[in-house]
């Protein structure tokens, strides 16, 4: 860090929800998550193509996101959950209607009580979609690598020692190991690249 690094200064939902609610688990905070937020995006959704089944998918997805925004070492959530929340719905409902091929009369605006948020949610969500639609693309594409790249990766993510994953995976030195995992890293890059989605993985950083 910098010493012109800029710390992103907590909202006060940031302990409120993402402190309590998420990672010291008060199923309290979350069911209030739903409670004041879920009728927001049933209203908004009616006016963009929605029903009250998308609404309720759009909601899981930008559970699922703020689930792994929460979980990420630095998350910090610098604007209204609201405000976040309501950038995560926009953005994956675009999504869903581009492939319906239905964006000419999206109306997309700004619910009044974010407006002034906006500006900070953007970029913190944007993100947090992006990382999130990876994850997905991630997880997908590993299932595609042969049973044995599988197994060779996750023994490698476990920090096995070498000589124990040969082992394991019979292959008979070091270096046949070093192979295969450069060949199923490259075959897992290809699968990843021909995704529609892979944009979304384009800068993601550690």
């Amino acid at each position: 860090m910098t010493a012109n690094t800029v710390m992103p200064v907590p909202h006060q939902d940031h302990h409120y929800y993402i402190e309590e609610g998420f990672r010291k688990g008060n199923r309290h905070r979350i069911q209030e998550i739903y409670d004041r937020f879920l009728g927001q995006l049933k209203g908004w959704m009616k006016n963009n193509q929605g029903t009250i089944k998308d609404a309720e998918d759009v909601f899981q997805y930008s559970m699922m996101v703020l689930t792994i925004s929460a979980g990420k070492e630095g998350f910090c959530l610098n604007c209204p959950l609201g405000a976040f929340l309501f950038v995560i719905w926009k953005h994956h409902w675009r999504d869903r209607l581009r492939g319906r091929l239905k964006l000419q009369e999206l109306q997309f605006t700004i619910l009044a009580q974010y407006e002034q948020d906006i500006h900070l949610a953007e970029p913190l969500a944007e993100r947090a979609h992006s990382e999130a639609i990876c994850f997905q693309l991630l997880d997908k594409t590993f299932l595609e690598l042969s049973a044995t790249c599988r197994q060779l990766l996750e023994l490698d993510k476990q920090s096995k020692p070498v000589e124990e994953i040969a082992q394991t995976l019979n292959m008979s030195n070091r270096n046949t190991v070093y192979r295969r995992k450069f060949a199923c890293i490259e075959r897992w890059r290809s699968l990843i690249h021909r995704e529609p989605d892979f944009d979304h993985c384009k800068n993601m950083t550690q």
